[in-house]
Formats: C-alpha cells, structure tokens, sequence
C-alpha cells in the first residue's frame, strides 16, 4: 500500500512454491493473484456456505464491503445461480488512510442502493478486528435496513465476537455471523455458525 512495501502474497508463493507441492489447496483466495503466483494452485469455492448463510438468515440484499471483494462475490453469485435469485447485490466502498495504518475514513453505498427494510448479508474473506463490518452495518442501518449479517470465510476475530455481536450503541451491532472453521473452532455463541471445512 506504500511505497517500498512487500507484495505479501509474492513473498508466500516462494516460501509455498519452494516446497514444490503436487497441489496447493486455497480457501476462498483474496484475489486472482493468488492463483497466479502460487505453482499448481487449486481453489476452494465458498459459494455453497453462502448459500446456506443467506438461507438461514433469509437475507435478500447481499453487501459487498469494498471494490476488492466485487469480483469474487459477483462470481460466486452467479455460481449460485437459481438457489439466489431471490438476492439482489450492493456494493459498498470504503476509503482507507494507508499511513494510519488502514484507518477507515469513509464508507458509502453506491448510488441508488436500495436496503430499506431488507436483510442483508455482507459477504468477504477475512475478519480480524472487524472495524470494516461494524462500519458497514451502521452505514446499512442508516439506510433504514433490517437485520445485518456477517459471512467470512476466515474468521479471526481478533478482538472476540463481543465487540461485533453487541456494541453499546446498539447500531453498529450485526444480527449474526457465519464463517468456516478454516483458523479454528471458535466456542460457542449464540450469534456465531461456523461451517465445517
């Protein structure tokens, strides 16, 4: 993101591509160039998790939190095909301040986004700390939306689920969250599903 950093993924696909694997099995990659530099690299889709994440909190608008993430969601969608029809997507963009280490400093709904009293499910990658998806779940609810839900395929969760499950401020709060068990088992709670892998 600025000058002089590492490309990250560059610098895992010669650690991975060293140990000259018959197959490299990726969950839900960040992006195409995942694929590309990493040798005989396999995806994993998540499209199916979706699908059952969208059928268990009856969402019909399914967000995407930044420009990054338009393509992978768009593409799992459509490889959805029939079984989300019913689902209409909407596209957020967020603005980061890269010298303040990725703070936030703005979040939007694209022109025309119609979210009021519809569920939605806001579908990405990875959540660490979760500032993006409480960001955008206030955003949603501004907008007059219903219930909010989270998937992710990789759920850190860095600072616990309390924080995303129940703020003080009753906005930001999402309904609940759906991930996989691909960093590990989370303990039970009740606003949590987790996939198994």
């Amino acid at each position: 993101m600025l000058p002089g950093d590492p490309l990250s993924i560059r610098v895992l696909a010669d650690v991975v591509n060293a140990c000259r694997f018959g197959q490299v099995l990726v969950l839900d990659p960040h992006s195409d160039v995942t694929t590309a530099v990493i040798d005989r690299c396999r995806p994993l889709p998540i499209h199916d998790n979706v699908g059952r994440a969208l059928e268990a909190c009856g969402a019909t608008r399914v967000v995407i939190p930044d420009a990054g993430a338009a393509k992978r969601v768009h593409g799992m969608l459509r490889s959805l095909g029939d079984r989300c029809g019913h689902v209409t997507p909407v596209q957020a963009m967020k603005t980061r301040d890269v010298t303040r280490r990725g703070a936030i400093t703005g979040m939007q709904l694209e022109a025309g986004a119609d979210v009021a009293g519809q569920a939605c499910l806001i579908v990405d990658d990875i959540c660490d700390g979760g500032r993006t998806f409480l960001s955008l779940s206030r955003l949603l609810r501004a907008n007059g939306a219903g219930p909010a839900y989270l998937y992710v395929t990789h759920g850190i969760f860095s600072q616990g689920l309390e924080p995303l499950l129940s703020c003080s401020d009753g906005e930001g709060r999402l309904d609940g969250i759906f991930t996989t068990e691909s960093i590990r088992r989370h303990p039970p709670h009740p606003g949590l599903v987790q996939f198994p892998l």
